[in-house]
């Protein structure tokens, strides 16, 4: 009885084993190395397509395979009964191997942010952003992207970026066609504004470079828990200012003086291996042909 509890639980803790030790660790080194590194955090699922063997049903009447909407086989499992037809038929079974959506991930995925990619407010003293009013992200999506997976999470506008980037082309060269592999710059922006007459946590994302909104939605996560998706990694934070210092910044005293001590130890020994000599006029003493230094003598010394 216990074992289907068992099993599903064992899927959970698959499925929501969450991946952030490496990503955790590399922004720490990144931080110890420029003094401050960004991560924002997006819950996502990752999926994979797998053959598997289906039990399909096939009309008797048309021969026809009976597919869903989305194009994908209907099939049934080994102990279910088998469904009639329009005409009070029961379908055909036949196996069929047909691709499989699987997710294999589901949980938190971080996205390394450098300084220059993240805004924030002009006038902020605090290194944490949980502490800041609004800030903003930015990144690149292609073109390709944009038409496929960004109409997917429901981006607007995408058809007035390609119009803005075709005439753009036309100016310039009336033949050319618009790289499907173009980066687009998009600002993701986080913060409040009044929707109904009251201060709401938003997400908007827009197209700068095109001067296009691709759409809005209140920050659920936000709203969810009360923070920011973004983690500021600073292992030396300074006060008042939102960046911190790095390691070679810390230390950077610390060589001057290994310098200063090294350069004293190099003078002192060249001035006792060539000490200056003094000498009085007329004693003689040519530098020119009286120099420091060995010399080989070929005659055997008797």
């Amino acid at each position: 009885a216990t074992a289907p509890k068992i099993e599903a639980y064992l899927d959970w803790q698959k499925l929501n084993k969450m991946k952030v030790r490496i990503p955790k660790l590399m922004a720490t080194r990144k931080a110890l190395t420029v003094g401050s590194f960004f991560q924002k955090m997006i819950f996502e699922e990752y999926y994979v397509y797998d053959d598997e063997d289906v039990l399909a049903l096939r009309d008797p009447d048309t021969g026809e395979l009976l597919k869903d909407e989305g194009g994908g086989l209907i099939s049934i499992g080994l102990d279910e009964p088998v469904p009639l037809n329009e005409s009070s038929k029961p379908y055909e079974t036949v196996w069929m191997t047909e691709a499989q959506k699987k997710m294999y991930y589901r949980g938190p995925a971080f996205y390394g942010r450098d300084p220059s990619q993240i805004l924030w407010p002009k006038d902020e003293t605090n290194y944490d952003p949980q502490e800041w009013d609004w800030w903003a992200d930015l990144y690149d999506r292609s073109v390709e992207w944009l038409e496929t997976k960004g109409k997917e999470v429901g981006y607007k506008n995408v058809e007035r970026i390609v119009a803005r980037m075709y005439q753009k082309l036309q100016e310039t060269n009336p033949e050319a066609k618009i790289d499907k592999k173009k980066l687009i710059k998009l600002r993701e922006w986080y913060g409040q504004y009044q929707v109904g007459g009251k201060m709401r946590d938003l997400v908007v994302v827009i197209a700068p470079e095109y001067n296009v909104i691709l759409g809005w939605d209140f920050d659920r996560f936000k709203q969810r828990t009360g923070m920011n998706r973004l983690v500021h990694r600073c292992p030396i934070p300074i006060q008042g200012q939102v960046l911190g210092m790095s390691i070679p910044t810390f230390i950077k005293g610390l060589r001057d003086a290994l310098d200063a001590t090294w350069n004293q130890m190099i003078d002192r020994g060249s001035r006792f291996n060539n000490p200056p000599v003094i000498y009085a006029h007329g004693s003689g003493f040519d530098p020119n042909k009286h120099n420091w230094g060995y010399r080989f003598w070929p005659e055997k010394v008797a």
